[in-house]
């Protein structure tokens, strides 16, 4: 089946320079030959097409043109937005509860002379929605910066994580990775985030992550930048890896499902 392919050069083609290549992790490079699939728009050796018999995305059409930069206001807006916020919250959690009890505090000796069943109901209801308030204001991303408490929070972008006001740029990022290990020993499981840099160098973060459910709104935010940078998860989760793999069936990114040694 013809198909388009295009040759490479660092004058015009910058953008596309330094990209990992789907199939075989090699970094795209000057003068190489690379094809585009015309549905998701990713770069492929053209090797790596041939090898998949010039089908992706469930169809068969490459780009017959190089895809451009977007103008610089586009890109910008489009890189400093936030795909996915993670967060225990645990500071938030701290101070909501605390303003609920501050303002239960203030507001009962006021109403002591007035013991009716139903204006207890009311103070109790007010002192929660107050704690709800302060909770979600205290989870804000700008607020918690403001303060200097981030705890274990990730933000992504299109083109950076931060984690704890650190900035990393997915283009100095080879490879990220979730996983979740078992122990036998402690009947215990660990769940971490390893980004490992085109230097070399990598960095571990153990992540709070409790449920399936939070695991794969986790997962999903890793998904969104996977067109951008390789992304590979592993899981000793029965269900999380279930879902890692439904996740990976269904992205037109760079996702690797690693296979678990057991699971529990």
């Amino acid at each position: 089946m013809p198909y388009h392919s295009h040759i490479l050069n660092s004058s015009t083609h910058s953008h596309i320079i330094g990209r990992t290549d789907p199939i075989t992790g090699d970094i795209v490079k000057e003068n190489d030959k690379v094809v585009f699939c015309a549905t998701c728009k990713s770069c492929f050796l053209e090797g790596s097409w041939k090898y998949m018999n010039g089908v992706h995305c469930e169809q068969n059409q490459t780009l017959e043109n190089v895809p451009v930069l977007p103008s610089k206001l586009v890109a910008k807006n489009r890189t400093n937005k936030l795909l996915y916020e993670f967060s225990n919250n645990e500071f938030a959690g701290y101070l909501g509860f605390a303003s609920a009890l501050f303002s239960f505090g203030i507001i009962f000796p006021n109403l002591k002379d007035i013991l009716y069943d139903l204006t207890m109901l009311f103070v109790s209801v007010l002192s929660v929605f107050i704690g709800f308030v302060v909770f979600n204001i205290a989870s804000n991303h700008k607020f918690k910066n403001i303060l200097g408490k981030t705890n274990s929070d990730i933000y992504l972008f299109r083109n950076r994580i931060e984690i704890e006001m650190t900035t990393f740029y997915l283009e100095e990022i080879n490879q990220i990775k979730f996983q979740r290990q078992y122990s036998i020993k402690n009947h215990s499981s660990n769940s971490s985030l390893l980004i490992y840099f085109k230097d070399g160098n990598f960095i571990k973060k153990e992540l709070k992550i409790r449920s399936v459910k939070e695991t794969k709104k986790f997962l999903i935010g890793l998904e969104k930048i996977s067109p951008f940078v390789e992304v590979f998860f592993y899981s000793e989760n029965r269900d999380e890896f279930q879902t890692m793999l439904d996740i990976e069936y269904n992205s037109t990114g760079n996702i690797q499902v690693g296979e678990p040694w057991q699971l529990f």
